[in-house]
């Protein structure tokens, strides 16, 4: 009993300690220093997000005044949401994807972070939005590195089939959807019979 007391007791001071973190950060982020306000918007990687922190965490995405140079520090929040397991969390991301200010970084970045999720009802969600606003970068990493998310969850992802396949015809996503189809066609997830099911392409 004293050795699960014990254990009980440390893992509430790990918890005050995280939420002290999260406090802090918010504090640093909102200083009026340029130096402390840089350094707590470069230590979001450092972060412990829970579900306790949801509210503060979300409330401080929508109302902290980011400069334009800051966009790393929203993707950084954003794909830390993704890692909660808490039915808040696509309702959210869902919300600010379709933000008119929202700029296609966030798009991807938040479609990497429900991602995150990995369930099927996240990557239901993820064919919604992409159907509903499609984001293309400059930037061919950034789809490519979305593409990456899908395939280290072929068993979820596959929900995203044939649907994605619409997409095929855009320069930015035709090698990344060849990819990612090609595993799951590896894998047998997905059958050759819905490809061509899409005879336009």
């Amino acid at each position: 009993e004293k050795a699960f007391n014990s254990l009980s007791l440390l893992t509430d001071i790990q918890n005050d300690a995280a939420d002290d973190k999260d406090k802090l950060f918010i504090e640093d982020a909102k200083s009026e220093k340029d130096t402390i306000r840089y350094s707590a918007l470069k230590s979001i990687h450092n972060l412990d997000i829970t579900e306790n922190d949801f509210e503060n965490i979300t409330n401080f995405i929508c109302t902290f005044n980011f400069k334009e140079n800051e966009t790393d520090a929203i993707t950084g929040l954003l794909e830390k949401l993704g890692e909660i397991n808490d039915a808040r969390v696509i309702p959210f991301l869902e919300n600010y994807y379709k933000k008119e200010s929202t700029k296609t970084d966030l798009q991807i970045s938040i479609l990497k972070s429900i991602a995150l999720q990995k369930s099927k009802t996240g990557y239901k969600k993820i064919n919604e939005l992409l159907e509903y606003d499609l984001p293309i970068s400059d930037n061919q990493y950034e789809i490519t590195s979305l593409f990456y998310s899908f395939e280290s969850d072929p068993e979820n992802s596959k929900e995203l089939f044939p649907e994605i396949f619409q997409y095929y015809s855009i320069k930015e996503y035709n090698k990344p959807i060849i990819n990612f189809c090609n595993l799951l066609l590896e894998k047998r997830l997905i059958s050759i019979k819905k490809i061509k099911a899409f005879k336009k392409i």
